[in-house]
């Protein structure tokens, strides 16, 4: 208890000893005396108690007293000029002699100003002690030794050798200080008679306190003549103005604490001598001159030395300037080869561990490691990768700044043992904060046995046999050793300053490669949205993942998407990231987002730094209630519309640069591209599933309709009723009037079905003038009243443009489930039967009955003669329609079209005979007649020099059941034929019958015989669009539903667009169907669509008549096809 207590009163007399005013001690030396003068007439105010011994009058006598009657009128004058000078040299002294009780008496005067106070120093005049020549040649011959020494420590020596030669004293030494104001003796030179030597030897801080250290660098030379000297007070005129205490920290007889004069006579010196020296205005160290006996040092001579301690430090700048120099130069060597390894690095910064020479050479050290986002890599002798992430986790916790640098580890951070393994200096630069990324050094701890002079623990002893105990110093300079653990060493300060500098490059380098990363970052998003907007079938889904994508591409706290509702408030339709808000309940509207209003208004990008300086809109709800510092905007626009807006949030302050607000209007723009591409989407999925002319379901929605009721009936067996209905003399008014009264009357039948239905059922175009209505839950009754119905319609004229009034009637054909069929099919064929005994009937409505089968007879004499001219190609021939290429106007290809030289029907179209022969299997047989027939064509062509492109169609039971790539191959062998003049064309509905058998087949077509393949009727076989992507095709044709009345209806001229696009960026030629008139042509042709076709360019024609045409026309556009061209069928396809 007792110890401690003597501790804790040690640590505070310590902390009292630091604090002593030893600048203000009210008291001088006994070897000069002291005046200080003020006022004009140089008055004196102050004066030392010891004036009587050195003046010849009292300190009394003389306050009060002008200067003027003490040393008369010229040395007044003299004392005046110094006066004058605000900061007087310490260099000059002045030549005084004022008169004493016994003689005149010389004295040197030294003079400097306090407060505006002139401090007037006497000392005794000394009577010179040789001859001046002899004098200047020892100084002389020091400056020499002191500039030609080597190194530091040498320099050191000879200060100390001509310090001690040219001051006489007993003993020299250069004490030098630590980073902790510890001093170590590191040069001396003494007597032989004076043992013990201090070399090598330390002294603790305490021993020259923060006070002290600061009056050595103001006051470069300090004298103590007499160790043992009683202090002379000084006194004053009762006088406010001078009543605080004199600041004496330039005084040269200023008295010393007593506690130092304790030290000295403990270590038996009486007499010191102490010179400064300095390092950039920093106390470096001192030269301390002791003597066994008083001696008093002149002031010429301590000129002298003080001039030594500045020539010293100079020197001692030169030398370490010049190490520092030299290291430097190494580190900047050095720095440039890590960088380049950093370059060939990834991620670049493990390339400073990679690097030789690298880390180890430009730090002293044992070994190094770079930490990276919760990874490690080391070189030389390192901690385990756990104790650095630990190490660098206690660094970011503990905010220990950008260098990081100590040489007692385990003291400074709990997480590092105190193992030996465990490094005891760290050297830290902090390369990101957030990321943990640091750059370390470490340094092992060694066992370092320190040298003292004497215990450095002061020692708490009585004063008196009544006092308390106070501080003194210790009493014994023997050596005194202390084993110190647990450090490395120090870390120089040039060492920290290359870290540092390495730092900045490093920093430099990592942001270069973020910016790339980042750059990179954005380009993957990007891609990555482009890929999931081509695949997605639900857009919330793609709104859902392009706010995620954007929220962690950029590192923004939120992400937000909004929808315009048609001048209306915006909707909030997704969002991501910290105060992004849920979607808002359908036709609610999002509040508070003005920064998103004001983009959606001015229509670009808006880019907010700072919300609390924003003026071009109210900030107040996102930066009080959502906690945003900044944030930006970009407009999704759709065809000079704006549909909405995607806004980041920061909840930090932030300036976002060029390339991500680029980034955010790219994603802007492919969510507006996706709604649209979207949009076109559903509407070719309606029109694959709808009639193009009527809007009815087609006959792909009317089977899966009937295939849906059936399975509702289930095992009640729930009636449906199935009418198909086949128009009479329509054909008639068609070949009258035209196509386009053709289409209104096809229109007005639709209507007029719908109201005879009045909503029981649904109305169905199957192609040409055949509709079909589904009755779901009707039996025979209801279906007869439905067709009467729908009979009293048709009945009604017509009235058609230009008051035309068209009369026709219509056949009915009704099969019923579940008594005329349990299946769609079934259903189809028996009411197909009922409609063509209703029209052999001369019109009206029929039932089906098993005795309508009879007419199957005649389609079996069908089916036996197109089997024959199969086999024997009796009758069956091609037919050739032009393609034209946009792009070249010119003819460059053809499309083989069949066609049946029917004994007694005459011509019959694809339409008449292709369902016969798919339901027969005669279709497979059919394809490969084709095939051979056109490609036999090509190769005649080809040895007339004419070089055309033949497209030929092939089914779907040849595609998906033959071998269809392999008789191409072998046909292509057979005929010595290029294949790359041949493209098989397939349909959408073929392809999505067995999309991964279709994919199949195609790749070995193109892989095997390397024919080109195109997508026919493109448009009306879809559901979606994600699959063409995958699917090995080279062109795409568009049904011509979309391109005839492209020109009139925008809705199918933007579908058009859109599957140009999509062709395009799927790397696909895009073929148009069906152009009938020039100015279809042209819009194509600015839509960027590759190729087309149709009766404008040129009707189905003989090969004969095909080569006329295009060897007449000469491949140019625009040319008129000839009249009996002109009045050839129009174009049917094979399946």
């Amino acid at each position: 208890m007792a110890d401690d207590e003597n501790a804790a009163g040690a640590r505070e007399a310590t902390t009292d000893c630091e604090g002593e005013p030893i600048h203000m001690p009210g008291t001088i030396q006994p070897h000069g005396a002291l005046l200080v003068l003020g006022g004009p007439d140089l008055v004196v105010r102050r004066a030392s108690c010891n004036s009587a011994e050195f003046l010849g009058i009292p300190p009394e006598a003389l306050l009060g007293r002008p200067l003027d009657g003490l040393l008369g009128p010229s040395q007044t004058a003299q004392l005046w000029m110094v006066a004058s000078d605000p900061q007087p040299s310490r260099f000059n002294a002045v030549k005084l002699s004022l008169p004493d009780v016994v003689a005149t008496r010389p004295f040197d005067a030294l003079f400097h100003r306090v407060n505006g106070e002139l401090v007037v120093e006497l000392e005794p005049t000394a009577d010179a002690d040789g001859e001046f020549g002899a004098y200047y040649r020892t100084v002389q011959r020091a400056t020499v030794r002191l500039q030609s020494a080597g190194d530091v420590a040498d320099l050191c020596e000879v200060a100390a050798e001509e310090v001690r030669r040219v001051t006489g004293f007993d003993r020299a030494m250069v004490y030098r200080f630590d980073a902790e104001w510890n001093g170590e003796v590191v040069a001396e030179s003494h007597a032989d008679d004076l043992p013990p030597t201090y070399l090598g030897l330390h002294f603790p801080a305490s021993d020259i306190p923060a006070q002290a250290r600061r009056l050595y660098e103001t006051t470069l030379i300090r004298a103590i003549p007499d160790a043992r000297y009683v202090p002379v007070g000084v006194v004053g005129l009762d006088d406010p103005a001078i009543g605080s205490q004199l600041d004496m920290s330039g005084c040269v007889l200023r008295s010393v604490s007593p506690m130092h004069l304790e030290y000295l006579r403990n270590m038996g010196v009486a007499a010191t001598l102490t010179i400064s020296i300095l390092r950039d205005g920093r106390l470096w160290g001192l030269i301390a001159c002791h003597h066994r006996r008083p001696r008093a040092i002149p002031f010429d001579r301590r000129v002298t030395c003080e001039f030594f301690g500045q020539v010293i430090a100079a020197q001692v700048a030169i030398r370490e300037d010049g190490e520092e120099r030299a290291y430097r130069l190494g580190a900047s060597a050095l720095r440039p080869r890590l960088l380049e390894q950093m370059a060939r690095s990834t991620p670049s910064v493990w390339g400073l561990i990679q690097a030789r020479p690298g880390l180890l050479d430009l730090i002293d050290a044992g070994g190094a490691a770079v930490v990276r986002e919760g990874e490690c890599r080391t070189v030389g002798v390192s901690p385990g990768e756990p104790a650095i992430l630990e190490i660098a986790e206690w660094l970011a916790r503990e905010e220990a700044g950008v260098v990081f640098a100590t040489d007692a580890l385990p003291d400074r951070c709990p997480v590092v043992g105190a193992s030996a393994e465990a490094p005891a200096g760290l050297l830290a630069l902090e390369l990101s904060r957030e990321r943990r990324s640091y750059l370390m050094w470490f340094r092992p701890g060694r066992e370092r046995v320190v040298h003292w002079a004497g215990d450095p623990n002061k020692p708490m002893l009585p004063g008196d046999p009544t006092g308390p105990a106070r501080l003194h110093p210790r009493r014994s300079f023997d050596l005194w050793k202390q084993t110190v653990r647990g450090r490395s060493e120090p870390w120089k300060p040039r060492e920290v300053a290359a870290a540092a500098e390495l730092r900045g490059a490093v920093l430099g380098v990592l942001a270069s490669e973020e910016q790339l990363q980042d750059r990179a970052r954005r380009q993957a998003a990007v891609a990555e949205l482009g890929q999931k907007a081509l695949a997605c079938d639900e857009l919330d889904a793609l709104y859902r993942d392009a706010v995620s994508l954007v929220a962690s591409t950029l590192g923004v706290a939120a992400c937000r998407l909004f929808k315009d509702r048609r001048g209306g408030p915006l909707d909030l339709v997704a969002g991501a990231g910290a105060q992004a808000g849920p979607p808002h309940p359908a036709g609610m509207q999002a509040s508070g987002d003005r920064l998103a209003e004001y983009a959606m208004a001015c229509g670009s990008p808006v880019v907010a730094d700072d919300l609390d300086d924003e003026i071009r809109f109210d900030a107040v709800e996102l930066r009080e209630a959502h906690g945003y510092s900044a944030a930006m905007a970009a407009p999704l626009a759709q065809d000079d519309r704006r549909i909405g807006v995607l806004a980041a949030y920061s909840d930090r302050p932030r300036r976002f640069h060029a390339e991500e607000v680029h980034f955010l209007v790219v994603v802007a723009n492919l969510l507006a591209t996706a709604v649209r591409r979207r949009k076109a989407e559903q509407a070719l999925e309606h029109q694959s599933r709808h009639d193009g002319l009527t809007g009815l379901p087609n006959r792909n929605l009317l089977m899966e309709l009937l295939r849906r009721s059936i399975a509702d009936g289930g095992a009640d067996r729930t009636p449906v009723a199935l009418m198909l209905i086949d128009l009479d003399r329509f054909k008639e008014v068609n070949d009258t009037y035209g196509h386009h009264y053709g289409d209104e009357l096809l229109r007005q039948s639709a209507r007029r079905f719908r109201d005879a239905i009045r909503g029981e059922g649904t109305v169905a175009r199957l192609g040409g003038d055949e509709f079909a209505v589904l009755l779901p839950g009707a039996g025979r009754q209801a279906a007869g009243r439905v067709a009467a119905a729908i009979l009293g319609e048709l009945a009604r004229p017509f009235a058609m443009e230009g008051g035309e009034l068209c009369e026709v009637g219509g056949s009915i054909g009704i099969a019923l489930h579940p008594d005329h069929g349990g299946d769609g099919l079934t259903l189809m064929r028996r009411a197909d039967v009922a409609m063509y005994a209703a029209k052999r009937s001369g019109g009206g409505s029929t039932f089906y009955t098993p005795e309508l089968d009879d007419t199957l007879l005649s389609r079996a004499t069908l089916i036996a003669q197109l089997r024959r001219a199969v086999e024997e190609g009796d009758g069956l021939d091609l037919a050739f329609q032009p393609k034209f290429d946009l792009r070249s106007r010119r003819f460059f290809g053809v499309e083989a079209l069949i066609r049946w030289r029917h004994p007694a029907h005459n011509l019959l179209l694809p339409d008449r005979f292709i369902t016969l022969a798919e339901e027969t299997g005669l279709i497979t047989s059919l394809d490969r007649w084709v095939l051979r027939q056109a490609a036999s064509q090509r190769r005649r062509w080809l040895a007339r020099g004419v070089d055309l492109d033949i497209a030929l169609n092939v089914s779907p039971h040849s595609l998906l059941e033959g071998d269809l790539a392999g008789d191409v191959a072998g046909l292509v062998r057979e005929l010595g034929l290029m294949p790359a003049g041949l493209t098989i064309e397939v349909t959408e509905g073929a392809l999505m019958r067995d999309p991964e058998r279709a994919a199949e087949v195609l790749r070995r077509l193109r892989d095997e015989s390397g024919i080109r393949v195109a997508i026919d009727d493109f448009g009306t076989g879809y559901s979606s669009l994600a699959y063409l992507k995958r699917l090995p095709v080279d062109e795409v044709k568009i049904d011509r539903v979309f391109v005839k009345d492209m020109v009139a209806e925008p809705r199918d001229a933007s579908i058009v667009r859109t599957i140009i696009e999509l062709g395009h960026n799927l790397g696909l030629a895009v073929v148009a169907e069906g152009v009938e008139h020039a100015e279809a042509l042209d819009r194509l042709s600015a839509m960027g669509c590759d190729q087309a076709q149709g009766f404008h360019l040129g009707r189905p024609s003989p090969a004969s008549m095909l080569v006329e045409l295009v060897e007449g026309a000469g491949g140019a556009a625009g040319t008129s096809p000839e009249p009996a061209m002109a009045a050839r069928p129009g174009p049917a396809r094979v399946g």
